[in-house]
């Protein structure tokens, strides 16, 4: 059986506290865990899970930018797999060791929860947010992790340099 519904409505994006409740889920299973690396800006805990027992590692970061939530859902239905599948998975796991990070920047997530909830949506020429009701516009964006792994300037990319050197 499913651990979650693998077929929600196509218009339906998970909202942080709904995509928590799905990796609740997954814990619940004895399949997985999820460990803390670290805190965001904002305080929030930035998770981590870690399986399979082979010498090639890789590791998946999703949702790095709080818009970008396909990472994140397709991620946890690959893990809904593995609990379903397992014999399609094994020889997988025994070759490779996995990280994945469900939400690098939960922070981004949580403003684009906020964000489309409140009727706005992205603009690229504006480099900002427009709200499709009355026009108005949003400038401030928030950070954008992936230009900050060389000044780690931020606790996401900070946390995110530890757990890579724990993971090397």
């Amino acid at each position: 059986m499913s651990v979650f519904d693998l077929h929600p409505p196509h218009s339906q994006i998970w909202t942080y506290p709904e995509i928590l409740k799905r990796m609740i889920s997954l814990k619940k299973t004895g399949r997985f865990k999820w460990l803390k690396y670290g805190k965001s800006g904002e305080g929030r805990n930035l998770w981590y899970s870690r399986f399979g027992n082979g010498k090639k590692r890789i590791m998946l970061c999703c949702r790095q930018h709080g818009t970008e939530y396909t990472s994140t859902h397709s991620m946890l239905h690959m893990m809904n797999s593995m609990i379903l599948h397992p014999e399609e998975w094994q020889d997988l796991l025994t070759k490779l060791e996995i990280i994945v990070i469900p939400v690098y920047n939960p922070d981004g997530a949580i403003f684009y929860d906020w964000v489309r909830q409140h009727g706005w949506c992205l603009h690229y020429k504006i480099m900002g947010m427009i709200n499709l009701t009355t026009g108005r516009t949003l400038h401030k964006l928030h950070k954008d992790p992936n230009r900050d792994h060389e000044k780690q300037r931020w606790p996401e990319t900070q946390s995110f340099a530890r757990l890579m050197t724990d993971f090397n």
